[in-house]
């Protein structure tokens, strides 16, 4: 699973991140799990297949804390 900080979080671009909603749950027809209405998403590249691929948060990636600089 990929961790990320929440500065790294906060410097993805929009257009590369989002989040799982009620709405989209049901455009799509319901064709991801509930469970993941309300979790963020990002983009990103996947070095095995070379692509694009979509991250879900707690299955794909999780947010942590900035490490305090000393």
């Amino acid at each position: 699973m990929k961790q990320i900080t929440q500065s790294e979080w906060k410097s993805i671009p929009a257009s590369y991140k989002g989040m799982w909603t009620q709405e989209l749950y049901e455009f799509r027809r319901g064709d991801f799990p509930s469970e993941w209405i309300g979790r963020k998403t990002m983009l990103d590249y996947d070095p095995k297949s070379g692509g694009t691929i979509l991250l879900t948060e707690g299955v794909g990636f999780v947010i942590v804390p900035d490490t305090p600089k000393s």
